[in-house]
């Protein structure tokens, strides 16, 4: 009987830890999708604008690409900055691991 029960509660909870792993997907997902956008627009910008304003908005540009985590920086053209400075960074680990 205690045996069953704990399973239940097990069962409970690793539906719920892989719920909260597809919301946290999700979650992310959009946020790349987002930053896409605004890095597409800044570069039809760009593209618009003659040489003196180019060189404003290539900087924007870096400055934005250097905002942007790294999962998302994958998408975008690495500036020369976030090339130079990778600091390490510890990733938190969450108690399940087993795929959405």
């Amino acid at each position: 009987w205690r045996k069953e029960q704990r399973r239940n509660r097990n069962r409970e909870s690793a539906a719920a830890c892989r719920k909260r792993q597809r919301d946290r997907i999700s979650e992310l997902e959009a946020e790349v999708n987002e930053w896409k956008v605004r890095f597409d627009e800044a570069l039809g910008q760009l593209r618009e604008v003659d040489g003196a304003g180019a060189k404003e908005l290539e900087r924007e540009l870096a400055e934005m690409a250097s905002m942007m985590p790294s999962s998302v920086s994958a998408a975008a053209p690495p500036s020369k900055s976030s090339l130079t400075s990778k600091k390490n960074v510890t990733k938190k680990r969450t108690r399940c691991s087993t795929p959405p």
